[in-house]
């Protein structure tokens, strides 16, 4: 035996849990050591039989024997277990010997086929990342142990960088990146996808403003390529008054704008739309001038509004408008008639109409005569 495997030996026996255990994994050991890779490997122990495996400190190895029976074990270096595959890191670089034992009332060593192998690192865990529109994302993955390598394939390809995390550069698409893990010289077998999601931030495409006449409630309107409609009454902040594609006001006697954005998927319009709601004043009639005639014909009368259109009616209410203006000529009558008028501005009518009389005085007729004689001057 060469002189750095009694060296070995020696430090084995010094850490071993129990003489016991030390004195039943120190066989002779034979052939020349054997140096695991990434792949399985296998050796074939004979009873009483010890191998030499090169192992580098620091390194994860993974040992696993044929025989699954509780009652076999695995030593390696004076250490004994009876996991059957056993995780092993090096605490040293050197030769390590292996055997196998089994315990029929007293531990003795048996036969077995080991089978042996640098511990490949796996990836354990991943997190996806997300964000609204286009720009980067942040992505992660967690190996079992080693260095986390990125790509943007599944096979192949360059590497972008390594870590437990990952920033994409920006994207305007949701694309999957992939990562393996490497340690000892072996790398994962098979790429991990971790997808980095870009969400389509909603829009409004239409709104319908609407108005009213006086004091009141309007009932607006919006549509969205997606999601929820959300009701303000402010341009940013403030709290949501209601959802959905219409909004009811509460009474306005003014003209006032409301606002409306979209979420859809957790995202959300980047500015708010403005959409107003329209309080029409409702014009009143301020002034009236009646006008009289004598006799059968027409009468001029005339009228003033705060706006709008000034409508001349033969009735106060229904019936077609005889004509519009701040003057009317009536059609020749022969009677004392009363007209109406209201006036119109914006949609909005005066609520009464005002009555105007066009009066028909009769003229005045010499209905008898009294004749009458003098006697001379007198």
């Amino acid at each position: 035996m060469k002189k750095i495997d009694y060296l070995f030996l020696l430090l084995f026996c010094l850490f071993s849990t129990t003489k016991q255990a030390w004195s039943q994994c120190n066989v002779t050991i034979t052939g020349t050591a054997a140096t695991p890779t990434c792949s399985d490997q296998s050796l074939f122990l004979g009873a009483g039989e010890s191998r030499n495996i090169a192992l580098v400190s620091g390194q994860n190895y993974i040992f696993t024997f044929s025989d699954n029976s509780q009652s076999s074990g695995f030593c390696i270096a004076g250490s004994r277990t009876t996991n059957q595959n056993f995780v092993y890191t090096a605490p040293f670089t050197g030769n390590f010997s292996v055997g196998m034992f089994r315990n029929t009332g007293t531990w003795t060593w048996s036969s077995a086929v080991l089978t042996y192998r640098k511990l490949t690192p796996v990836i354990s865990s991943v997190n996806p990342g997300e964000r609204c529109g286009d720009g980067s994302v942040n992505v992660s993955a967690t190996p079992n142990f080693g260095i986390v390598n990125w790509y943007s394939a599944a096979v192949g390809g360059t590497l972008l960088a390594t870590g437990g995390t990952y920033t994409t550069p920006s994207i305007v698409a949701t694309t999957n990146y992939f990562v393996d893990a490497s340690a000892n010289g072996c790398t994962t077998g098979t790429r991990t996808a971790v997808l980095a999601t870009i969400k389509t931030i909603p829009t409004i495409t239409s709104n319908t403003p609407a108005s009213r006449c006086g004091t009141g409630t309007v009932t607006l309107g919006a549509t969205a390529s997606a999601g929820t409609i959300n009701w303000y009454s402010a341009a940013t902040g403030g709290t949501s008054l209601g959802t959905g594609a219409s909004f009811t006001t509460p009474s306005i006697s003014a003209t006032t704008t409301y606002f409306v954005d979209a979420t859809s998927n957790g995202c959300t319009t980047a500015t708010r739309t403005a959409i107003t709601a329209t309080v029409n004043a409702i014009p009143t009639i301020t002034a009236s001038t009646p006008a009289a005639t004598c006799g059968t014909g027409t009468v001029v009368l005339g009228a003033t509004a705060s706006a709008g259109i000034i409508n001349w009616y033969s009735a106060a209410t229904g019936g077609t408008s005889l004509g519009t203006g701040t003057s009317f000529t009536t059609p020749s009558i022969s009677a004392t008639t009363t007209y109406f008028v209201d006036a119109t501005a914006n949609g909005c009518t005066t609520a009464t109409r005002t009555a105007i009389t066009a009066t028909v005085n009769a003229i005045p007729t010499i209905t008898a005569s009294t004749p009458a004689a003098i006697c001379g001057t007198g």
